[in-house]
């Protein structure tokens, strides 16, 4: 009772009572901001992106100076590739902004009023004790994720060197082309066109390019390689085993999926997945990367003084052993790159027909001279056992069930896969109507060509 006596009664139902009509008064004392500096040279849409990227900063770089201390210390476990390339691009400052900072600096040193920065400039003010920061974290960045860059070439450029391996060194791909040259000469025979049975060879584009083996169709409109590979797995299904394992090297470079065109038909689409010419062009450009960086590296280590600095003791070895690497690789691709161009003349393959054009509305044949590529090369063999007319031959169901989960998921082309997809088991799909060839034979075997 007597804290209650105590209390200032008349003074509480004065300002705090409901017969006054008012709630709690709440005073606001007006705290003026103090004025923070920016820097001219930074444009307002420039530094809306600074300042996204400021506040999209993990918490260990989440100021300059956490930033220049994981950069000194070259810590990858707080520096990621993706922070170091939003600090070079935005927070680093560049020579016209770092002049402008030291600028203000001075000058209000001159004068009682202390110095308040932007959060931007004071990000990039802190940055300022790293000597040639953007230069270091380019370097950095470059070496960050170069080995896996490094092993995704090696690895590519061993896929391709095992496919060109298997054309070198395959008993069984002239034996499957001497099979195929005899069912061309004896469907090219006859009494008015007997030179067209003694051909010594054919170009291997017939294998599996518009124009060739998918023109010669019987009655029924089955393919004649049909009959060709039922002859093969029936008569030599020693040979056919063997013929499956030398080519899979080639079978494991081509990816298939069914999908539909740009006008909604269904379409088996195929990509190589590794083509030597664009190896050659990756090779290229990281090695003049790698020339573009050691140069920068060279230039950082001059603005350098302290020689005990983990930059300067690290990165130079780090670009040695880059270099190493690079270079074999670059070697290793240029051996790959002869064994392709062998595998090319053994078989009298330098050249080919190249797709047809359009000419001011007009369809035109192509170049019968185009440079073999890679990619036409491993597609000319994968059409030849898989072409996409005949994956398209079966209904949307046996396409889900039963074709996607053999051709299309990676898994290894085997002897029972190219017999289910020919109709050389017993469960032999329903085939649409194809167009039946009015030719007797395949189209006139090219001499001396390929000889098998």
């Amino acid at each position: 009772d007597h804290i209650i006596e105590a209390l200032p009664m008349d003074e509480i139902e004065k300002r705090f009572g409901k017969a006054t009509g008012q709630g709690v008064a709440v005073v606001k004392k007006e705290v003026k901001k103090p004025k923070t500096v920016k820097l001219s040279s930074i444009a307002q849409e420039q530094r809306f992106q600074i300042e996204v990227c400021l506040r999209t900063l993990p918490v260990g770089l989440n100021t300059g100076s956490k930033a220049a201390r994981a950069i000194q210390d070259l810590d990858r476990s707080i520096m990621s590739c993706e922070a170091m390339s939003s600090l070079r691009r935005f927070l680093c400052p560049t020579d016209e902004q770092e002049q402008e900072l030291r600028a203000k600096r001075r000058e209000r040193s001159e004068t009682p009023e202390p110095l308040i920065w932007d959060p931007v400039e004071q990000y990039m003010e802190e940055l300022l004790v790293i000597s040639g920061c953007s230069l270091r974290l380019g370097c950095w960045e470059f070496l960050y994720n170069l080995s896996e860059r490094l092993a995704q070439l090696q690895e590519n450029l061993q896929r391709f060197e095992r496919m060109v391996r298997c054309f070198l060194t395959s008993t069984e791909i002239p034996f499957l082309l001497s099979l195929v040259l005899a069912f061309g000469n004896y469907l090219n025979g006859g009494k008015n066109e007997k030179r067209l049975g003694r051909a010594d060879g054919f170009h291997v584009e017939l294998l599996g390019r518009p124009g060739g083996l998918d023109l010669v169709n019987d009655t029924q409109g089955r393919n004649v390689r049909q009959l060709i590979f039922e002859t093969f797995c029936e008569k030599y299904p020693s040979h056919t085993e063997r013929l499956f394992e030398e080519l899979a090297p080639v079978f494991d470079l081509v990816q298939r999926r069914i999908g539909k065109d740009a006008q909604g038909v269904p379409a088996l689409r195929k990509s190589v997945r590794v083509e030597i010419e664009d190896l050659d062009k990756q090779l290229s450009q990281l090695k003049s990367e790698f020339t573009k960086k050691h140069h920068e590296m060279k230039e950082c280590l001059k603005l350098i003084d302290d020689p005990a600095e983990k930059f300067v003791i690290e990165i130079p070895r780090e670009f040695d052993d880059a270099k190493q690497h690079i270079d074999d690789l670059i070697r290793k691709k240029d051996t790959t790159l002869q064994q392709f161009k062998v595998v090319l003349a053994n078989f009298k393959a330098e050249t080919y027909r190249g797709d047809s054009i359009v000419v001011d509305g007009q369809l035109k044949e192509g170049n019968p001279k185009s440079e073999m590529t890679s990619e036409v090369w491993c597609k000319i063999w994968d059409n030849f056992f898989v072409p996409p007319e005949r994956v398209l031959s079966f209904d949307a169901k046996r396409q889900k069930s039963v074709i996607e989960p053999r051709f299309c998921k990676d898994q290894p082309l085997t002897v029972e896969s190219l017999a289910l997809l020919w109709g050389l088991t017993k469960e032999e799909p329903r085939r649409r109507s194809t167009t039946v060839c009015p030719r007797k034979g395949v189209p006139a075997a090219t001499r001396r060509r390929a000889s098998a």
